[in-house]
């Protein structure tokens, strides 16, 4: 018997879902999704992952960084000599 009794998200979150994977003998997490449940039922994840989901469904996922500049390098140039020339 454990006291204080889990709440059912976290039983949920460290049986079923995949944020409750166990290490694999190397020390490695088992999914690429794995974390630590936490009290509330969510999922504690590493540095650069975010915790999505609740229970079942808790798990870790890696955003990945993207560069929203669209503009190519050479237009910036190209545009930046405009501006010079009819400054």
């Amino acid at each position: 018997l454990v006291y204080p009794m889990p709440t059912w998200a976290q039983r949920d979150c460290l049986n079923l879902s995949p944020c409750g994977s166990t290490i694999s003998s190397t020390g490695a997490l088992s999914t690429p999704y794995a974390g630590t449940c936490d009290a509330d039922g969510t999922c504690g994840c590493k540095d650069g992952q975010v915790s999505v989901g609740i229970g079942q469904s808790a798990a870790c996922h890696s955003v990945p960084e993207v560069d929203m500049n669209y503009i190519p390098n050479s237009l910036l140039v190209m545009g930046y000599l405009f501006f010079g020339i009819s400054a």
